[in-house]
């Protein structure tokens, strides 16, 4: 996507007014904030919430630790471990045209993004992360890829209404404590007949074991709140390397994008490898991805929709 092309969809995330190119920066014409670029990503981010600011230092360390300066090794895992459970269920329910203006949402490298190009979609990622939006240029830059990035908060989209066709999200929504204005958010900037794919971690004894050391917090009436009151007041987010991070019911998340204007709504079990990492014998791996098939331990689900 071009600079040019940018702009017919690039916006204030604050006052939602267009911005024009100003001192090799972006300026609201209506609000007048200006907006730098870094390493020609668009630094589109307004103020955020404490959660918000705990989740993007988190993956900005992530990023630098897991990639050392070499792509390489993280991209030939994600694309043996990852990709073809991800591209299984976006396959099946994105409608994907040529032309298409599709927007991964928490992007990171956007390995995702570069098998949305190769079917002719214009890619763009969107990220709280600056670290994994350099990845992403770098890769996109030697896989010969086109991909427009920006850096951004999901709650504050600084995209038009009504611009994108497809949206995918894998493990993004979960990252909010405001998860309902992130879903209403989405629905604005989505064409009307677009769809949204994303994946979130599951309420299940997954979650309400071996997630816990990850931090994560159910979206439960009480439970929610002790578990973020030890996670946060008492740990001191110790055990939450990807940030702030919840788990759903089917029935908080169908009722989250039904209040947004989504109809058609599916939800299901999303199947994918689970790494364990906090666990080195590979035999005691390969009987907790047995367990974690069982329903009552499924740890992630899909959801897809529609814009009504």
């Amino acid at each position: 996507m071009s600079t040019d092309d940018l702009l017919q969809i690039l916006v204030c995330p604050d006052c939602q007014s267009g911005v024009e190119p100003r001192d090799g920066g972006f300026y609201c014409r209506s609000c007048h904030q200006s907006f730098p670029v870094a390493d020609d990503i668009p630094m589109m981010l307004s103020h955020f919430s404490s959660d918000i600011e705990v989740t993007k230092k988190q993956w900005d360390k992530n990023y630098l630790e897991w990639i050392k300066g070499d792509i390489s090794p993280y991209l030939l895992e994600y694309r043996r471990d990852y990709l073809a459970d991800i591209l299984k269920p976006i396959n099946k329910f994105l409608t994907i045209k040529p032309g298409s203006v599709y927007c991964e949402i928490g992007c990171g490298p956007a390995i995702v993004g570069l098998e949305m190009a190769k079917k002719g979609c214009q890619v763009v990622g969107i990220d709280l992360s600056l670290e994994g939006l350099k990845l992403a240029k770098s890769l996109y830059a030697k896989e010969k890829s086109e991909g427009f990035f920006v850096c951004g908060d999901i709650l504050k989209m600084p995209f038009k209404a009504d611009s994108l066709d497809l949206i995918y999200g894998g493990g993004v929504l979960e990252h909010f404590k405001d998860t309902a204005g992130a879903i209403r958010e989405l629905s604005r900037v989505l064409r009307k007949g677009g769809h949204i794919l994303a994946t979130v971690p599951f309420i299940s004894l997954s979650t309400l074991t071996y997630r816990q050391s990850y931090g994560n917090i159910p979206e439960l009436p009480i439970l929610k709140t002790i578990l973020e009151f030890v996670h946060i007041k008492i740990l001191k987010k110790r055990f939450m390397p990807f940030g702030y991070e919840k788990s759903f019911t089917r029935g908080k998340l169908k009722e989250l994008f039904s209040q947004a204007g989504f109809q058609e709504i599916k939800i299901g079990f999303f199947e994918c490898h689970l790494p364990f990492y906090r666990f080195k014998n590979e035999s005691l791996k390969e009987f907790l991805r047995k367990i974690a098939k069982l329903k009552l331990f499924w740890p992630m689900i899909y959801i897809e929709a529609v814009k009504s």
